[in-house]
């Protein structure tokens, strides 16, 4: 059995608060690819704990981190 069972999954992020970028994390923490899209302008929700639901994913290019 692998180590990242789901490696072969892209995601995309669209979540602003809790739940949605939580599941992102998780699915990144399992193998999948997240790509976060932010709303223009940067995170809605500007706490540290946001900078712990992006790990392992990756920001599209127009938002701010």
């Amino acid at each position: 059995m692998t180590d990242r069972p789901l490696s072969h999954i892209r995601v995309l992020d669209f979540g602003h608060y809790l739940a949605g970028p939580m599941v992102g994390m998780m699915l990144a923490d399992l193998g999948a690819e997240v790509i976060r899209i932010g709303p223009p302008g940067g995170p809605r929700w500007d706490d540290p704990a946001f900078t712990m639901l992006s790990r392992g994913k990756r920001a599209n290019a127009g938002s701010e981190d």
